[in-house]
């Protein structure tokens, strides 16, 4: 997840593999996958960067979720800039990771000191800790402020 000044377009990892069956998996030649990992942009641009992004991603089966149908909002543009806007901050997961996003969408304002939107992911995962033994499957939602800083930190730390 992050700034990869990398424009995509539309174009999506070509997935080689998948965990349920370890032969080669074209998304060409199944439907079902293909049109789930299908994604859409505003950003119609395509760069040098952004064409690698989507070549390392199909090498290492990573899947950018921005403009994925699941998430319609995670399309927008992420950079806003004089110059032109571009979408060029991803989010960008193996199949079992993107299986535990419950959502993900791109925030309308910026800090004034970015030019950037940020990118919210919400995660569906347990924490375990082996330290507390009344409950070891005892489970925290954990949701980071940036304005409660200290809180979360003192929160996450028990």
């Amino acid at each position: 997840m992050g700034d990869f000044n990398a424009r995509t377009s539309s174009n999506q990892a070509i997935l080689l593999s998948n965990y349920s069956n370890p032969n080669p998996l074209w998304l060409d030649e199944d439907l079902t996958l293909a049109s789930r990992y299908n994604k859409s942009s505003e950003d119609l641009g395509q760069n040098l960067f952004g064409s690698e992004l989507v070549k390392l991603c199909s090498a290492q089966d990573l899947i950018i979720c921005n403009g994925l149908t699941k998430w319609p909002n995670s399309s927008k543009m992420t950079c806003i800039h004089v110059l032109g806007n571009s979408l060029v901050d991803y989010v960008i997961y193996d199949i079992p990771l993107y299986n535990k996003i419950i959502n993900f969408y791109i925030l309308n304002d910026h800090d004034p000191d970015s030019d950037h939107r940020p990118l919210t992911v919400t995660l569906n995962f347990v924490m375990h800790r082996d330290y507390i033994q009344d409950n070891p499957y005892s489970q925290k939602n954990l949701i980071f402020d940036r304005n409660k800083n200290d809180l979360f930190l003192k929160r996450f730390k028990n």
